[in-house]
């Protein structure tokens, strides 16, 4: 997949959402849960607002989304950054935009 560009939302209800026009499932399914809201404080500073590159080939990246293991239709990954190591849930919806669960996501904010 070529490099691609991702907003992403805190809405009032203080949850995340990315925003894929794409997506014909319901929008509940594009929240950003189980430490990826958690990253995603970290990434926004503050922000409610965070655009993210994201690719599964290499680019010049920021940090790295290294897959640990399947679960419930998505996949676990470590978030890796010069400060930061956690792990995040991310569903079936990375499925969509890949074709798979890549087993690195390279990305840039």
């Amino acid at each position: 997949m070529e490099v691609r560009k991702f907003t992403l939302v805190k809405e009032e209800n203080n949850c995340w959402y990315v925003v894929l026009p794409e997506w014909e499932g319901p929008k509940d399914e594009l929240e950003m849960v189980l430490g990826a809201d958690i990253m995603l404080d970290i990434l926004s500073q503050g922000n409610t607002v965070v655009d993210v590159l994201l690719s599964d080939e290499p680019f010049n990246h920021n940090f790295e989304l290294h897959f640990l293991r399947e679960d419930a239709n998505g996949g676990w990954y470590l978030f890796k950054s010069e400060y930061h190591e956690l792990e995040i849930w991310l569903c079936e919806v990375t499925k969509f935009v890949f074709g798979n669960l890549p087993k690195i996501i390279y990305a840039s904010w």
